[in-house]
């Protein structure tokens, strides 16, 4: 059996904070969840090699990740996703100034190191991320509302040279800024 077949793992034991999960279904998620595949691959590969004296803490480590990892504390999962609107709202508002980590920081008030911890932790991606995200929708709908040449959109989304916005808007669409346009 190879680590990337479908259902490699499909039952495991977890110890929780409180208590302990038995046979907690592990489905697919845990394949297509950027923060808990990288995290179940190792886990796979522990329980897949041969035994030795601290094979059994790693995997009880892993598994331990693996909860942390998938069940959000209520509380501060409610707080964090009230930051990432905040953190959204004002990226939004200002997506023209390019506002960094810091500058979205000091808008909404909260520490830099706690915004990014949280937004990536509730979102999966960091702020950067979710920017060039928001920037190449921008770009998409541009494309096929406006008359802008390629190279204005492309400095309009925060790219320096229309060939790097290409590549970056064809891994994102899987299609060409040309043949977006081309297609409206």
């Amino acid at each position: 059996m190879t680590l990337t077949q479908r259902g490699w793992i499909r039952c495991c034991h977890v110890r929780g904070r409180k208590g302990t999960l038995r046979g907690a279904l592990l489905d697919d998620p845990l394949h297509t969840d950027p923060r808990l595949a990288p995290i179940m691959f190792r886990l796979a590969r522990e329980l897949m090699e041969a035994g030795d004296e601290g094979r059994t803490l790693r995997v009880e480590a892993l598994c331990d990740e693996v909860v942390r990892t998938a069940t959000p504390d209520p509380i501060s999962s409610a707080a964090s996703q009230d930051l990432c609107a905040r953190a959204d709202e004002y990226l939004r508002a200002n997506l023209d100034a390019s506002p960094g980590l810091a500058d979205i920081a000091i808008g909404i008030g909260v520490d830099r190191c706690h915004l990014a911890r949280s937004f990536r932790r509730s979102r999966g991606c960091t702020i950067g991320e979710a920017a060039r995200l928001l920037r190449l929708r921008r770009a998409f709908a541009e494309l096929v509302e406006s008359d802008l040449p390629l190279s204005a959109v492309a400095v309009r989304a925060g790219f320096a040279d229309q060939s790097h916005f290409g590549r970056v808007f064809r891994a994102r669409f899987g299609t060409t800024p040309g043949a977006v346009r081309r297609g409206r």
